[in-house]
């Protein structure tokens, strides 16, 4: 992918969150959500915003906007990398799902991949599952109930040790909310208000 249309002097000149998302605006720039049918950009920016409202740093939240550029455009973590640094790529790069991962192997891979992601990586997956979530309510019924069994694993996965982050607590919470709603009121499958055990 080519790089943002900006010249040096003008990517110089902005702080790094405004590098972010004329970044993600570049590589998002021809893709639209589903459900319901908008911009792309809307999706991170409203992740980031999650983050940044419960006290996310700095890092985190520039990767919460780019959290999608690999997977799902030409953009590269080398580009990522000359442009945010090694950490913010690196967080990326954790985000960065299979290009084949086929839909009986998700629930599996969730699992896996809740265990190994770092605390920031993990934090930004949260924002971005409780976004989808809150999505889905435009979503077709057996998307959403799929959608919703795959956001209970992600939480029973969550490592324990993980469990008294605050922005941790707190994401999954509102996830253990939202797909309490949209199930209809039935008990997930992680426990109660406190969440499923990690």
């Amino acid at each position: 992918m080519r790089d943002a249309p900006l010249s040096p002097e003008q990517w110089q000149e902005l702080p790094p969150y405004s590098r972010a998302v004329v970044f993600a605006a570049w590589a998002h720039r021809a893709q639209r959500r589903k459900w319901p049918p908008v911009d792309y950009l809307r999706h991170p920016l409203e992740v980031a915003a999650l983050l940044s409202r419960l006290g996310a740093a700095e890092p985190t939240l520039l990767a919460a906007v780019l959290h999608d550029t690999v997977e799902d455009t030409e953009a590269s973590l080398e580009q990522i990398e000359r442009r945010f640094g090694a950490e913010v790529a690196g967080l990326v790069g954790e985000l960065t799902n299979p290009a084949a991962l086929r839909r009986q192997e998700r629930l599996a891979y969730f699992r896996r991949k809740m265990g190994e992601l770092s605390l920031p990586a993990l934090q930004i997956k949260l924002a971005d599952r409780l976004h989808n979530l809150e999505d889905c309510r435009r979503a077709p019924p057996d998307f959403r109930a799929r959608y919703c069994a795959e956001a209970q694993a992600m939480l029973q996965a969550i490592p324990a040790a993980r469990r008294a982050d605050r922005i941790v607590a707190a994401l999954a919470a509102a996830i253990d909310a939202v797909v309490r709603e949209l199930s209809g009121g039935a008990e997930p499958a992680g426990g109660g208000g406190e969440g499923p055990e990690r």
